[in-house]
């Protein structure tokens, strides 16, 4: 059994780390719900499969035994996040997602006592929504140790982002408690940043047309 199992291997994020895994001279177990997309993923690699979904305790359980680091790639991880991360300290594996979802990142964190008393590391946020902009604030903070605050500005690739992306940020949406708008009638209301997207699939990719 190999040592690192990628969840979430069939989307966009989870085809990127599937490949950059083999580049790099890993062999992980393809996981995810959706059986049709994971085994063709993993027959066109040549690498192990497994397909199973996150309601069961135990058959998530089941489905990462023998990983020692899980890398989550499914979102959105509002919903999937919690039942893995479950399952890793169950079993002793290390957990890496790729979430930039803040009350994902705060819910792993809460969990740092529990995951010391496993042994177990808890890494959320090792994607593009944070690792670029912390290492752009700590860069920030030795250039310049005198400042007290920091606005960083970071500009597209490729015209948009990926569908799991705009998922997310939708799901985000939904569970975000509702505030009243403020009037203004002369600006018509503009969706966030985050859902302004095209529609073609993958648009986060820089080599996309």
């Amino acid at each position: 059994m190999s040592e690192l199992l990628i969840y979430g291997a069939n989307g966009y994020t989870g085809r990127l780390l599937a490949e950059r895994a083999l580049e790099v001279g890993l062999r992980p177990v393809l996981a995810g719900r959706n059986g049709a997309q994971i085994h063709a993923l993993a027959a066109g690699l040549a690498l192990p499969a497994k397909v199973f979904d996150l309601r069961s305790p135990a058959v998530v359980r089941e489905g990462i035994a023998g990983a020692a680091v899980v890398l989550h790639a499914a979102g959105p991880f509002s919903a999937t996040s919690r039942p893995m991360v479950d399952a890793c300290l169950s079993a002793g594996a290390h957990y890496v997602d790729v979430t930039g979802e803040i009350a994902v990142l705060e819910a792993v964190a809460a969990r740092d006592a529990e995951a010391r008393e496993r042994d177990v590391m808890l890494l959320p946020g090792a994607g593009f929504d944070v690792v670029p902009t912390d290492c752009m604030a700590a860069h920030v903070k030795r250039r310049l140790p005198g400042a007290v605050r920091l606005r960083l500005g970071v500009a597209g690739v490729g015209g948009g982002i990926s569908r799991g992306t705009r998922v997310g940020c939708g799901w985000c949406r939904r569970r975000r408690p509702r505030r009243r708008p403020r009037p203004n009638p002369g600006r018509p209301a503009a969706p966030p940043p985050c859902l302004r997207t095209r529609s073609e699939p993958h648009t986060s990719n820089p080599t996309a047309p």
